[in-house]
């Protein structure tokens, strides 16, 4: 029995090692699960109409394949291939798109890896979406391509571009135009804007706004003065009934010498400088003491006008003279009484002058207009009014103050504001102007003595002021037109002007939250402000 329970035990194990030898594991396989991992966290990242995707590579993958269509998810029909494609870095693989990829346009990619090493099956594709933006391959247009009738259009090459539409005229571009990435647009009007959106076929590839210059003045009147020229002996030799234009080359200066240049009697003079990167300047030249302003008034005359002009008020052009004229346009309290038709400012910058801008001081003298437009004037209106009318009968009938900026006034010591003409009545116009850190003391951001006078103010933006609001005769009337704010730190501290906001909420609605920059005189409003459109000076808009 011994025996026979001895083999029974023996053949059980020679078969239970037989059953543990047997292959449990060998199941059916699904070979399409033998294949290379697929990229992970892929991304898109969109500049205009240039992609670029990024994913983490994965082991034994040598090349990568990108496909690109304009539907769904869907891939049909698969618009763009790209193979072999793919760069890396320490963050991963990258690939930018090649372009031009079409803008505002809806694109489906996919990628996935190959193994053209070891032949392992392709990876499953990894998919995603991006929209593209606007494209913008036109260059800033330089002030050396406008004139007063053409603008050259830019942009850059090599690139596909077809036709420019300009202000919904179609232009077509040239082979050899395509080329050299520039096109001239001309028969254009002066002074106009223009925009431009440059095309290929329906594509938009860009687009740019530009204003042509002021036609350059030409007739027997029109005097042309190069950096060379005298231009007060040429001023000062006028005559009765002379109306002429002096047209000053941009970039250059102009010296007037050692004394104020003495406008003759009877005449209309224009000063007018040529448009482009800068304007041209006139200024003082070795100080005397009847120096002190760049211009006298004479008795009588037409218009008397600076067109964009940049006037400086250090002598040689040198804030290290020691010397700055007191005026612009002055008349001494010993001159003979006036009767002028017009003074005009017009895109004029007038800057550093020791008191301010335009004087009256003797009795019965009349401006009967007074224009600033467009102008930027700064440093200046120490102790009196930006433009100041102070005598018995004098007058500046109509005063129209637009489209400027006014900061840094009464700095040396306190300015009498912006209009101070405290003897007759007048009508006075304020509107689309920036006003910032005007220091009045205690003196008027505006004075009118006068009876009957009237105030419209309107778009206007006042920031970082010191002093009293308006001081004024009994009948004068303001007449809202648009909104005036003023913001935190602009305090009237007697006679508020009526109808004015104020900006924001304190602590954070002081000029320097309005402004960008408004200490190097930059007056863009920051994001956020909600009325920056149609309020100040529209240069900042």
């Amino acid at each position: 029995m011994r025996k026979i329970f001895n083999l029974i035990f023996l053949l059980s194990a020679i078969g239970m090692s037989f059953i543990a030898c047997k292959k449990y594991n060998d199941w059916p396989t699904d070979s399409s699960y033998n294949r290379l991992f697929q990229p992970s966290t892929l991304t898109t990242s969109v500049d205009g109409i240039t992609v670029t995707m990024k994913w983490k590579g994965m082991p034994s993958t040598n090349k990568y394949v990108v496909e690109l269509s304009k539907d769904s998810l869907q891939f049909n029909p698969v618009v763009a291939r790209f193979t072999g494609a793919a760069s890396s870095d320490a963050n991963g693989c990258y690939f930018v798109i090649p372009g031009p990829l079409d803008p505002l346009t809806t694109y489906s990619v996919r990628i996935k890896g190959e193994d053209t090493t070891n032949g392992t099956p392709d990876s499953h594709w990894v998919t995603a979406m991006f929209k593209t933006k606007s494209e913008q391959i036109m260059t800033n247009v330089p002030a050396s391509d406008v004139t007063a009738n053409s603008i050259t259009w830019r942009w850059q090459t090599p690139n596909a571009v077809t036709h420019l539409i300009v202000n919904g005229v179609r232009y077509n571009i040239s082979a050899d135009e395509v080329a050299t990435g520039a096109k001239t647009i001309t028969g254009l009007q002066p002074k106009t804007s223009y925009s431009a959106t440059l095309y290929n076929n329906a594509n938009i590839r860009g687009s740019q706004t530009m204003s042509t210059t002021a036609l350059v003045p030409v007739g027997p009147d029109v005097i042309y003065l190069g950096p060379s020229d005298d231009l007060a002996a040429k001023i000062t030799a006028l005559t009765s009934g002379d109306n002429k234009i002096f047209v000053l080359y941009q970039g250059s200066s102009y010296n007037l010498g050692g004394t104020a240049v003495a406008i003759p009697a009877g005449v209309s003079i224009t000063i007018w400088g040529e448009e482009g990167p800068d304007r041209p300047v006139i200024y003082p030249g070795v100080p005397s003491v009847s120096a002190t302003q760049l211009f006298t008034i004479p008795t009588s005359a037409g218009t008397i006008k600076f067109e964009n002009i940049d006037l400086e008020a250090f002598a040689n052009n040198n804030p290290n003279s020691g010397f700055k004229a007191t005026y612009v346009l002055n008349q001494a309290s010993t001159d003979p009484a006036c009767n002028i038709s017009k003074v005009v400012f017009e895109n004029c910058k007038i800057r550093n002058f020791a008191t301010t801008a335009l004087r009256l001081q003797v009795a019965n003298s009349i401006i009967d207009s007074v224009v600033v437009n467009n102008s930027i004037a700064y440093n200046t209106a120490n102790g009196y009014g930006f433009i100041h009318i102070s005598a018995t009968g004098a007058s500046g009938n109509k005063i129209k103050i637009t489209n400027s900026t006014f900061y840094n006034l009464g700095l040396v010591s306190a300015s009498k504001g912006i209009v101070y003409n405290d003897k007759v009545a007048n009508t006075t116009v304020i509107q689309n102007c920036t006003f910032n850190n005007m220091q009045c003391g205690t003196n008027y951001f505006l004075t009118f003595g006068g009876l009957a006078s009237n105030l419209t103010l309107g778009n206007i933006i006042i920031g970082n002021l010191t002093g009293k609001g308006m001081a004024a005769g009994p009948i004068v009337s303001i007449n809202p037109s648009g909104s005036v704010f003023r913001t935190g730190d602009a305090n009237f501290t007697a006679n508020a002007i009526s109808g004015i906001s104020l900006f924001g909420v304190a602590p954070n609605n002081n000029s320097t939250d309005l402004f960008v920059d408004p200490t190097n005189g930059i007056f863009t409003t920051k994001p956020g402000f909600s009325l920056n459109t149609g309020v100040g000076d529209p240069r900042w808009f």
